[in-house]
């Protein structure tokens, strides 16, 4: 789910009716819109990449025959009218990279796709681990890494290990979820989410729900 689909004239129509269904469940809800979803982004969005090289090809071509026919009424008109094409599919890809990103839309504002893809790699490079140090101070690296993290868990799980207890039965009623959430606690819950921060197990962001 992207910001930029929702951009669309008739993507929520699109979801909206198709989920209009008689099925109780709202996950078995989700399957045909899933579907439904992934053919209407192709048909009307498809590669945004793609199209921003092929506009960028042609406005050139059209820039360079005007320099040539300055007063040309044709290549003018052409060029405002790629020239709408082009800064649209900027802001899809602006869209794209933001979602990437994991950035608040309103607080960034700016228009700056290249700052929302520096913010992706960046991040890929943060959260990826390098080095570990072992419980007795060693620096674990390289191809040593995969092996230490499989044996710290195959020991975390085993009956070797140990686990906190806590005797106030008390306080465990207290925290203890006893009873099934009702609508008004779902749906406070799911406002209170960003809307297009990182999606759930089923691939939806909140701004999904939060919509439909």
């Amino acid at each position: 789910m992207e910001p930029l689909w929702y951009s669309q004239p008739g993507f929520s129509n699109t979801v909206n009716l198709n989920g209009k269904t008689n099925t109780i469940d709202y996950v078995d809800k989700l399957i045909p819109i899933t579907r439904i979803m992934s053919s209407w982004v192709k048909d009307n969005i498809g590669n945004i990449f793609k199209k921003r090289k092929h506009l960028s090809a042609r406005l050139n071509g059209i820039h360079n025959a005007l320099e040539t026919r300055p007063t040309c009424m044709h290549l003018l008109d052409l060029n405002g009218e790629l020239s709408s094409e082009i800064n649209l599919i900027f802001q899809q890809e602006e869209a794209f990279w933001m979602t990437r990103a994991r950035t608040n839309w309103i607080k960034c504002g700016e228009q700056n796709t290249t700052y929302f893809h520096r913010s992706v790699t960046i991040r890929r490079k943060r959260n990826k681990i390098t080095t570990l140090n072992s419980e007795v101070g060693q620096v674990i690296e390289g191809d040593d890494l995969v092996p230490h993290i499989m044996q710290y868990f195959s020991t975390l799980f085993t009956s070797e290990s140990t686990m906190p207890t806590c005797d106030n039965h008390h306080y465990l009623n207290t925290i203890a979820i006893d009873h099934p959430a009702t609508v008004e606690e779902v749906g406070r819950e799911v406002f209170e989410l960003g809307p297009f921060k990182s999606p759930g197990i089923d691939g939806f962001h909140a701004h999904f729900y939060q919509q439909h």
